[in-house]
């Protein structure tokens, strides 16, 4: 599997509010792109501190990228 996939799971599975992990989908193709859904199980109505908190996520799929690509994106910066 792709190493970042692989990097993205441990970071999943190692996360005290992650169940399990699962890949349902991966599709890798000759010309390098890379498509993959990673469905989790996690605890019902708590944070990681026991608290339930608001989300960034509005539902609003065009809006809800921006906001997943950027945290994405900073955990991607931390990686190098």
């Amino acid at each position: 599997m792709n190493t970042l996939v692989d990097d993205i799971l441990e970071k999943l599975q190692q996360h005290a509010l992650v169940k399990t992990t699962r890949v349902v989908n991966y599709d890798e193709t000759s010309s390098g792109k890379l498509e993959v859904k990673i469905r989790c199980d996690l605890p019902k109505s708590h944070h990681e501190n026991g608290n339930v908190s608001d989300s960034a996520l509005t539902g609003n799929i065009k809006k809800d990228l921006k906001v997943v690509l950027r945290e994405i994106s900073d955990w991607m910066k931390e990686k190098e």
